[in-house]
């Protein structure tokens, strides 16, 4: 088991910091954006852009599981909640909705083809790290769950 923690933090390949280099701008926007959501959402999101900066130089697999989670989930709201609206008679934007998918969508596209690769002593260190990062990162989508 303490091989699969300390596997959590190990420094990852170089080669996966691409990855993190659209994610960035999009935590940048959704945390501006939250601000009308209030100070814990943004605290919650700065916290993840210094995760995101920290990454571009020491990139670990929980870092990676963090961001990868959050992106997967705001895709997975914003296609929820156009659904939502639309089957309720509801208009969308749609130029809002793209650049809210596209804020989502890309980084977890670029985040799952940059993604950590395991190494053969670490069975187990990838489902622990994205188990570990939905119980931390749920709680900015309970409105939404």
């Amino acid at each position: 088991m303490t091989g699969r923690l300390r596997a959590l933090l190990a420094r990852r390949a170089s080669r996966t910091r691409w990855g993190y280099v659209p994610t960035l701008p999009a935590l940048v926007f959704f945390t501006v954006l939250a601000l009308d959501e209030g100070i814990p959402t943004v605290l919650y999101l700065a916290t993840l852009g210094a995760v995101c900066l920290l990454q571009l130089f020491r990139p670990t697999l929980l870092g990676w599981a963090l961001l990868f989670v959050l992106f997967v989930l705001s895709t997975v709201s914003t296609l929820y909640t156009a659904a939502f609206y639309t089957s309720h008679g509801v208009p969308i934007d749609r130029r809002q909705y793209v650049l809210l998918q596209a804020c989502g969508g890309v980084p977890t596209a670029t985040l799952f083809l940059a993604r950590p690769r395991m190494q053969g002593d670490e069975h187990g260190a990838m489902f622990l790290a994205l188990t570990l990062a939905a119980i931390m990162i749920a709680p900015l989508f309970t409105a939404i769950l």
